[in-house]
C-alpha cells in the first residue's frame, strides 16, 4: 500500500467532493494540522479514519486505499451483465432442447412402436410359413 498514493486519493477526492482541510479536520473529529499530516503523508491512517475519510469523500475504503474500487464495481456490473445475458441465452437454449428431446422421443415412440408392429407380422409370417410351407 503506497502511502503517497492514498494521500493523493485523499487530496483530490476531497477537492472533488468541495471540502476544505478545515471541514475534513472537523467532521473526521482531529485537529487541522493531524489533518494535513494525513494529507501530506507524514502520519500513518488508522482504520477507523480510513473509513470516515472515505464516507465523507463518497469513496470505499478499498478505494481510498487501492484506487481499484470503482473499477473493481463496474467489472463486477460487466460481469453480472453477462451473466444475465447468457443465463437468459442458456435458458432459451435449454427451452429449445427440451423440446427437440420431446419430439425426438415421440418420434422414437412411434419407431418402437413400427418395429413391434412389424415383428409381431413377421413373428405371424414365419408361423404360417411352418404351417404351410409358404408366405
Amino acid at each position: 500500500m503506497d502511502e503517497k498514493s492514498i494521500c493523493e486519493r485523499i487530496l483530490i477526492n476531497r477537492k472533488r467532493v468541495g471540502l476544505t482541510q478545515e471541514e475534513m479536520a472537523r467532521q473526521i473529529g482531529i485537529s487541522v494540522n493531524s489533518y494535513r499530516e494525513i494529507e501530506n503523508g507524514s502520519t500513518k491512517l488508522v482504520n477507523k479514519r480510513i473509513v470516515k475519510i472515505g464516507e465523507l469523500l463518497g469513496i470505499s475504503p478499498e478505494e481510498l486505499l487501492t484506487g481499484n474500487s470503482a473499477q473493481l464495481e463496474s467489472y463486477d456490473k460487466r460481469i453480472e451483465e453477462i451473466e444475465k445475458k447468457h443465463g437468459r441465452e442458456l435458458s432459451d437454449i435449454i427451452g429449445k432442447y427440451k423440446l427437440i428431446v420431446a419430439e425426438l422421443e415421440g418420434e422414437i415412440k412411434q419407431l418402437r412402436t413400427s418395429i413391434e408392429t412389424k415383428e409381431r407380422i413377421i413373428g405371424l409370417l414365419k408361423e404360417e410359413k411352418e404351417k404351410n410351407g409358404k408366405y
